[in-house]
């Protein structure tokens, strides 16, 4: 029998401040986690959550013209002298979930099989946000081809009527006062634009791993 295998996306509560859940595969909520999506965010208590185990992230991938707009507006920060601590080498990307190293087998075939059925698609890019004071991040308006690729790859209910997982691009992750000078910055370099959703990157967080890449249907 294989082992169940639990997806981890960032839920937020009212003040915007993250909590992590993990849902089974079946969609029952089974236990809230204290993982992070990154290398750290802050918790409700405003304490830093380390990343204690490895796990698999699936990731939704941009094409080259969506990657390189947002990294000009990532560009115009590091000019300032605002780097930040977010994950440097990989695509910018929405993250979908997280899984145990052990269902890695279940996980890359599952990928495999939505990546062959599913087409790539565009996603309107309009707006930015934070969590708390630590993540900026350009987010899009829901189309319901993002929400069903994400379904698919992680498959879960809503809680309570609520969809947990929140779709973003991370620009930068920094403390609050360097944040309070990066946002105003972002505000300017960035207008709504089309984007393009074309893969699915798989890769093991931490360290940083690249595992695979499913193109989707053209």
């Amino acid at each position: 029998m294989k082992k169940a295998c639990y997806p981890v996306w960032i839920r937020h509560n009212e003040r915007n401040r993250a909590k992590v859940l993990g849902l089974g595969c079946s969609g029952i909520d089974i236990a809230k986690r204290n993982q992070a999506i990154r290398s750290y965010i802050s918790n409700k208590e405003g304490r830093e959550i380390k990343m204690e185990e490895p796990r698999i992230y699936l990731i939704a991938q941009f094409d080259k013209s969506t990657n390189q707009k947002l990294a000009d507006i990532y560009d115009v920060l590091a000019q300032t002298g605002l780097i930040g601590e977010q994950t440097q080498g990989i695509p910018y990307h929405f993250t979908l979930g997280s899984f145990a190293l052990e269902c890695r087998d279940q996980v890359l075939e599952r990928v495999q099989s939505v990546s062959l059925h599913s087409k790539a698609f565009d996603i309107h890019l309009n707006h930015i946000g934070l969590f708390g004071l630590k993540v900026l991040f350009i987010a899009p308006s829901m189309n319901m081809e993002l929400l069903h690729l994400y379904k698919d790859l992680v498959p879960s209910e809503p809680i309570s009527g609520y969809h947990h997982w929140v779709a973003h691009a991370t620009i930068l992750i920094d403390d609050p006062e360097r944040m309070r000078t990066a946002i105003p910055i972002v505000a300017q370099s960035f207008s709504p634009f089309a984007a393009r959703i074309e893969s699915i990157g798989v890769y093991e967080f931490f360290p940083e791993k690249f595992i695979a890449e499913y193109p989707l249907v053209p």
